[in-house]
């Protein structure tokens, strides 16, 4: 017979991600857009930079609604460029996003008449990052308003912009997941995710996971770690039967 595979770790990424996609689907396009999402990583020069990135960075939810956004003004297409006049209006002081969009637009304004969904997102990760450190719970209601107003414009999809990094990746692998229903995982500085993985490939009959611990019990103290939580991340353990 084969040898069987497992695949563990802290993969910082969420369920429903483009990471999850190509472990478990096999492959991930060039055109997926954590590609572009990503791209502002390469620019992070230490690990502070890093981890200030990772708990200001946007939600699943917020990232969905910048998503939303950006197809509607480019008709579609996530890999077409838009007149980056539509979104100067947008994160204008008249725009949706009040003075908060309007600074961020005055720091990180597009160049050239148009703009990817790389530079798009990027404005919206540096918004997010600039309300973070004044008043972070406020950010939910501008990035609403924001898209709305977006949501309100015509579509204004400008010349492609070039190549934003994306390549297709693929395996042969028929990977699993051992530990499908893990609300969360990671907990720690007022932030909560399930980003830690079990997965096994076609060598193992059954996985049988541990009791998962929930979201409340973990954020009872107001994140980890705790006294009875050594780490800022949960174990997950299961039974992988040949």
């Amino acid at each position: 017979g084969g040898v069987a595979c497992v695949v563990c770790g802290d993969l910082n990424s969420c369920p429903g991600s483009g990471t999850e996609a190509l472990a478990l689907g096999g492959r991930i396009a060039a055109s997926h857009p954590e590609w572009a999402e990503g791209a502002s990583f390469r620019n992070l020069a230490s690990r502070s930079e890093r981890e200030a990135d990772f708990f200001s960075k946007l939600s699943q939810e917020e990232i969905a609604a910048t998503r939303r956004a950006f197809a509607h003004l480019a008709g579609g297409d996530m890999g077409a460029g838009i007149e980056a006049s539509a979104v100067q209006r947008a994160f204008s002081p008249g725009g949706g996003g009040g003075d908060a969009a309007a600074a961020c637009l005055a720091e990180f304004a597009p160049e050239g008449p148009s703009i990817g969904y790389a530079q798009f997102f990027s404005l919206f990760k540096a918004l997010k990052q600039s309300v973070f450190q004044v008043e972070p719970a406020s950010f939910g209601g501008i990035l609403v308003k924001l898209c709305d107003f977006i949501l309100s414009m015509e579509p204004c999809r400008a010349t492609p912009p070039p190549t934003e990094g994306g390549i297709e990746l693929s395996h042969s692998l028929e990977l699993r997941s051992a530990c499908e229903g893990a609300e969360v995982t990671f907990c720690a500085g007022g932030k909560s995710d399930s980003v830690d993985v079990i997965f096994y490939d076609r060598g193992f009959s059954q996985a049988i996971p541990f009791p998962f611990f929930g979201k409340e019990e973990l954020t009872r103290e107001g994140g980890l770690p705790t006294q009875g939580f050594p780490s800022d991340h949960t174990s997950l353990v299961c039974d992988l039967l040949l």
